[in-house]
């Protein structure tokens, strides 16, 4: 299982949440959403950032955990995702 968080450099919920991925996740892939034209958002279905989508060996999506609007992701809530997820 990998995990991946796609953001947004301009986000300051991003910048919050990446230290906490990071900490979980130090070689963790990053996709950055360049604006709000960026496919990606359509795509994977990307209502708001910071978004950690888990995907399974063969690339399907398993999992996610997307941030509140105004709010990002929290580390209660990040924690109970991960423990949910496998992942102590």
């Amino acid at each position: 299982m990998r995990f991946v968080l796609y953001q947004q450099d301009s986000c300051p919920f991003c910048k919050h949440f990446i230290r906490l991925y990071k900490k979980k996740f130090p070689d963790g892939e990053i996709i950055t959403l360049k604006d709000y034209e960026d496919p990606l958002w359509v795509e994977k279905h990307i209502s708001f950032v910071p978004t950690v989508i888990a995907y399974d060996d063969n690339g399907r999506e398993i999992d996610r955990i997307g941030a509140v609007k105004m709010v990002g992701i929290r580390k209660g809530p990040w924690q109970a995702w991960l423990t949910e997820m496998g992942h102590p």
